[in-house]
């Protein structure tokens, strides 16, 4: 047989037989789940991010809606804005009619704004006895009680005076300072941060932000109009 033909014949032979197959070394398999590992690191913080922040701007949302519904109460009840929290003391008798969230009701189509998307706890117990059960809702939402039954007429820059925030375990009173009952619900008064460490805010006017933790450590770390500019003659 001449050497052309062995040639030919032991070609035929490997491709007949198909390319041969190596399996993956134990260091290339440690190599992919190092780069998967590395690239899980970097990117499921990204998605929990973007997460809440469409959590965010459905909070946002829920705070426009109920600033536009305290507007138009003003408007039917003689430019007054609604009394604020009922719960003064562990004494008084809790009136859920008389909460802003009540006298805002006949303005909002759907109950769930009053809960933020981001607040996982729901079934919070308050030291006073009172669970977001007894409230009827889970309200995460607070008003400046600075406005509590005051005309609009009397705010000086409605645009600069917060009106809503949102509120840490259901239950705030803000501003707090010596009314507040015990040290034990100085806490409530304080913001919540659970937006990529910021909250949302409404205005008097009807505007609405998210503003960053830093810039309100404390109801009185933001500039004292924010909470006081209302016109006493």
């Amino acid at each position: 047989m001449s050497a052309p033909n062995r040639s030919y014949r032991r070609r035929f032979r490997q491709s007949a037989s198909g390319p041969s197959l190596r399996g993956f070394t134990l260091i290339e398999l440690l190599v992919v789940i190092a780069i998967i590992a590395i690239l899980a690191a970097i990117l499921f913080p990204v998605f929990a991010k973007a997460r809440e922040k469409a959590r965010q701007n459905s909070c946002l949302s829920n705070v426009k809606q109920l600033a536009l519904a305290t507007q138009q109460y003003v408007q039917d009840y003689d430019e007054l804005f609604p009394r604020g929290s009922g719960y003064v003391d562990p004494q008084v008798i809790f009136d859920t009619n008389g909460e802003w969230y009540m006298t805002v009701r006949p303005y909002i189509k759907n109950t769930q704004i009053f809960d933020c998307p981001s607040h996982a706890n729901k079934t919070l117990i308050y030291s006073g006895g009172l669970s977001s059960a007894v409230l009827g809702y889970g309200v995460d939402y607070c008003r400046n009680l600075q406005v509590d039954r005051t005309a609009l007429a009397q705010i000086v820059e409605p645009a600069n005076m917060v009106f809503l925030v949102e509120g840490l375990n259901n239950y705030c009173r803000w501003p707090c300072s010596t009314t507040c009952v015990g040290t034990s619900w100085a806490k409530y008064a304080w913001h919540n941060d659970r937006h990529n460490a910021g909250s949302n805010y409404s205005f008097i006017d009807g505007h609405v932000k998210w503003v960053s933790e830093g810039a309100t450590d404390g109801p009185y770390a933001l500039p004292s109009m924010y909470w006081h500019t209302v016109f006493h003659p």
